[in-house]
């Protein structure tokens, strides 16, 4: 397991990679870091201001391929289809960040057209090459697939960047000569026609480069890993021609395909270049500072949503406090005149139909009792009716 993680390809059949590997213990790596100590001491003598970065780089470099073996290791051990594909999946989103963060500007989607260009045309072309090429069992193999795929990606992110960056700066500085021949007539993919072919020639220019100075001027990494493993140099050097053919290809077709639409994005069909879609980019560029920017304006969303959110409970608690019952109609009776003799003037509402009920029959029975006292008692000698008198004596009584 080790010698893969070391090596990448080194398990092909006949070579014994541990046979020339010696261990690396903390203390190496100690020794090899203290080396940076030279440049951080070159930057103070001539006031660089870069013995703080050089600091931060190199622990992120130790931290970042420790980390890389410890993850590696599960990944080799298991060698399944879906772990492959996983990590295969997040390399590759890292590499399309760290694209998208080098151009001087930028625009919306630029981010899912790198993606999709990478991924096309890497999956494309590691699918020939396992299948076709190296022929690993299983085909999917991690030895293999995983040390592949990373130089692809490594040497084709320098190539789409370097598109990109001539696309902007073609249609920001040259935009009046685009204008000039979208005004005569000319279409969109006519008058972008010159800026389309220098930027993929830029994007091709670092891919040209490494394939003409490697084996004499440079040794690629790639075949310097192999090479400590233990591996034949001849089979060293055919793996190593072939991954840089298979790269060279990958650059062609994404640098080809992210120009492209980039040019498709700016220039709208209406034949109009978009400026305002340019968004020019300030700082530091690299993955790094590209998610700490995502991170912050996450973290600026989801604040202001909580702000948001606790303003709305707020308003809804205060409302709820402060709400009233709506008055309820008053009865027919309580708005009558009979209503209002009776209860004095006091409003009958509905909900107090039986008060009012009650109140209603106590009426009425003293009424029958005044009637019963008329017509029972004796006339008073002016000749009017004291049954009523003794009707209000007898209550009073009572």
């Amino acid at each position: 397991m080790s010698q893969d993680l070391f090596t990448g390809l080194g398990s092909m059949p006949g070579s014994n990679p541990l046979q020339h590997v010696e261990p690396l213990g903390p203390f190496a790596l100690l020794l090899s870091a203290a080396l940076v100590l030279v440049n951080a001491a070159i930057s103070v003598r001539f006031s660089l201001g870069l013995h703080r970065t050089l600091l931060v780089a190199s622990i992120r470099c130790i931290l970042q391929l420790s980390l890389l073996g410890y993850v590696l290791a599960p990944l080799f051990h298991f060698n399944t289809w879906w772990l492959v594909l996983l990590y295969a999946g997040a390399m590759l989103a890292v590499s399309s960040a760290e694209t998208v963060s080098r151009p001087s500007a930028s625009y919306k989607g630029m981010l899912l057209h790198v993606l999709g260009s990478l991924g096309a045309s890497t999956g494309a072309v590691m699918v020939y090459a396992l299948l076709l090429v190296l022929r690993p069992r299983p085909w999917w193999d991690a030895s293999y697939a995983i040390a592949v795929l990373a130089y692809l990606l490594a040497n084709s992110l320098s190539c789409v960047s370097a598109g990109l960056s001539s696309v902007i700066q073609e249609l920001t500085l040259g935009r009046l000569h685009v204008e000039q021949m979208l005004t005569v007539g000319a279409s969109r993919w006519e008058a972008t026609q010159g800026v389309v072919q220098r930027s993929i020639s830029a994007a091709l220019g670092p891919s040209l480069a490494h394939m003409g100075a490697a084996g004499i001027v440079t040794l690629p990494s790639f075949m310097s890993g192999q090479l400590l493993g233990g591996v034949p140099p001849i089979q060293v050097a055919r793996y190593q021609i072939v991954v840089i053919l298979l790269s060279a290809a990958v650059a062609g077709l994404a640098s080809t395909a992210t120009v492209l639409l980039a040019v498709n994005a700016i220039v709208d069909q209406q034949h109009r270049i978009l400026g305002e879609r340019l968004r020019p980019r300030s700082g530091q560029s690299g993955v790094a500072t590209w998610v700490q920017a995502q991170m912050a304006k996450g973290w600026h969303a989801a604040r202001s949503g909580t702000r948001r959110l606790v303003t709305r409970l707020r308003l809804a608690s205060r409302q709820r406090a402060s709400w009233q019952p709506a008055p309820q109609p008053r009865s027919w009776l309580g708005r009558s005149a009979l209503g209002r003799r009776v209860f004095g003037g006091a409003a009958a509402e509905d909900d107090d139909v039986l008060s009012i009920s009650s109140r209603l029959r106590d009426v009425m029975i003293g009424s029958e009792d005044e009637m019963e006292s008329v017509m029972s008692g004796p006339l008073s000698d002016d000749g009017h009716d004291d049954g009523h008198a003794h009707h209000a004596g007898r209550r009073q009584s009572t």
